[in-house]
């Protein structure tokens, strides 16, 4: 996850097809955004059914705290999902069950009290990393132990904070992409992690073609992709192949307008991203197609109010936790 406040079902996370890992052989059919109405804290938790995707998002219940700014999320066996290290309470983990529509908060918690913060999910962990003023530390949540606190693993490349999250269950790995230093410092640095030995040290891979922060991030089987942020070239989305990652990224596509933290959320067919903001937050989604993401975003369903610095998801483990 990254600095978006947006829900990730999957951001907080989204699910895609899972048929290559163990226990996720579902498409994801629906996605969630949550927080940050109009980039402030807020509560609200907003749901996109992908297979009418032009209706406007519909309201499904209220976190339990109000905030912004959540760092990462995911789903466990495809029945809740989470979000970690929203505004002003960062070390809470916020719990959405898709059966009730309903949050609560697990009684395991962060151990790092720091804001904006950048995450990615795993099929059965949340990690989040970095945040503000130059953090440099990295912890895991187990989501199949919801009464025990994180741990702490691996540090970043440098502490920086904003970036965008994305993760991989085939390849075996997590990365943050961008993100701010200090002062007006942006980064294009992709930090990458091993799961296997998520304890050690990130190495960088490759290059975002922007510096920016406030960066969103989202992945598919294959693909993660680095969105929007607040310095030059936010309006691309730009793409790392985790078969070749020491690969520098390349821009795919462009939204309409230059925004950051967006909550991103969708399938292994479509990605979408909801909210934003730039001069003010945005109530609009926009999708790409991932077996043509050279071509233009097309415009989505709306969400039911601005919404300015989300954390988005979808059903299910969605590796997008922007």
């Amino acid at each position: 996850m990254s600095y978006n406040g947006s829900f990730l079902i999957t951001e907080v996370n989204a699910l895609q097809i899972a048929n290559s890992w163990p226990g996720r052989l579902v498409q994801a059919t629906e996605g969630f955004v949550m927080g940050g109405p109009s980039n402030s804290a807020g509560t609200l938790t907003v749901r996109m059914q992908y297979s009418d995707d032009t209706a406007l998002m519909t309201n499904r219940g209220n976190m339990s705290t109000s905030g912004t700014n959540a760092a990462g999320g995911g789903g466990v066996l495809n029945t809740s999902s989470f979000c970690w290290g929203l505004n002003p309470h960062p070390t809470t983990i916020e719990k959405f069950t898709h059966a009730t529509n309903t949050c609560s908060i697990p009684t395991g918690k962060g151990t790092q009290s720091n804001s904006s913060r950048s995450g990615w999910d795993r099929v059965d962990y949340i990690h989040v990393c970095g945040g503000a003023n130059n953090v440099n530390n990295h912890e895991r949540f187990d989501l199949t132990s919801e009464t025990s606190n994180a741990i702490t693993r691996g540090l970043m490349t440098f502490g920086h904070w904003r970036g965008g999250g994305m993760s991989t269950e085939v390849y075996g790995a997590g990365y943050v992409v961008g993100g701010s230093g200090a002062g007006t410092t942006y980064h294009t640095t992709v930090d990458k992690w091993s799961h296997a030995t998520d304890n050690s040290t990130a190495t960088k891979v490759a290059n975002r073609p922007h510096a920016s922060g406030d960066v969103s991030g989202g992945a598919t089987k294959e693909h993660g992709y680095a969105v929007g942020g607040n310095q030059s070239g936010t309006s691309s989305v730009d793409r790392l192949l985790f078969a070749t990652d020491t690969t520098d990224m390349v821009t795919r596509t462009t939204l309409t307008k230059a925004s950051a933290n967006k909550g991103v959320h969708g399938s292994e067919e479509y990605k979408y991203v909801s909210g934003g903001y730039s001069g003010g937050a945005f109530s609009t989604t926009e999708r790409w197609d991932i077996s043509n993401d050279t071509a233009a975003v097309v415009a989505r369903g709306n969400l039911p109010q601005t919404m300015g610095s989300p954390h988005g998801g979808s059903e299910g483990n969605s590796h997008d936790p922007g």
